[in-house]
């Protein structure tokens, strides 16, 4: 998720020294900008990998809207590649969804099940994800879906 930025801003640095050189200051500062959004775009990345490699400790409760975002953030990189059109909808305010789950573990099941649902959209040419959600009364149901093309028959058995 880092090696695009860092990319970029490889090339960005190693062109705007030359437009310092040149005296191309404009351009040279619009670079400068654009790894200034880049650096902080990283920041965020490692902020949510940070997040997710220690254990929370917020005694095993969970905010629906906290854990889609972070999940969505660590997986933008994706998300912006394969331009996927994403809907949620999760029949009240989703920063009123507390979950009695530990937030990094959400967050980490989600990562896996938009990550399943990206790589289930590979070949289609308009893709989608829908996530919605309900309260039940005794649970909270959360529903991620996709319109890849299923699993195969014979794959199902396993």
């Amino acid at each position: 998720e880092l090696n695009q930025p860092l990319a970029a801003l490889r090339t960005l640095s190693g062109n705007t020294v030359r437009f310092l050189q040149r005296g191309a200051l404009d351009i040279a500062s619009s670079n400068l900008h654009t790894i200034n959004e880049l650096v902080d775009r990283m920041g965020k990345i490692t902020a949510s990998l940070r997040a997710f490699a220690r254990r929370s400790d917020d005694g095993g409760e969970a905010r629906l809207d906290q854990a889609v975002d972070a999940a969505l953030m660590l997986l933008h990189p994706r998300l912006q590649r394969t331009n996927v059109r994403i809907d949620r909808d999760y029949a009240q305010e989703p920063g009123d969804v507390c979950l009695a789950i530990d937030q990094t573990r959400l967050e980490q099941i989600l990562v896996n099940l938009i990550g399943n649902a990206l790589d289930a959209m590979r070949d289609q040419v308009d893709r989608r994800l829908w996530l919605t959600g309900a309260d039940t009364g005794s649970h909270f149901q959360l529903d991620v879906r996709d319109n890849g093309p299923g699993i195969a028959p014979d794959a199902r058995v396993h």
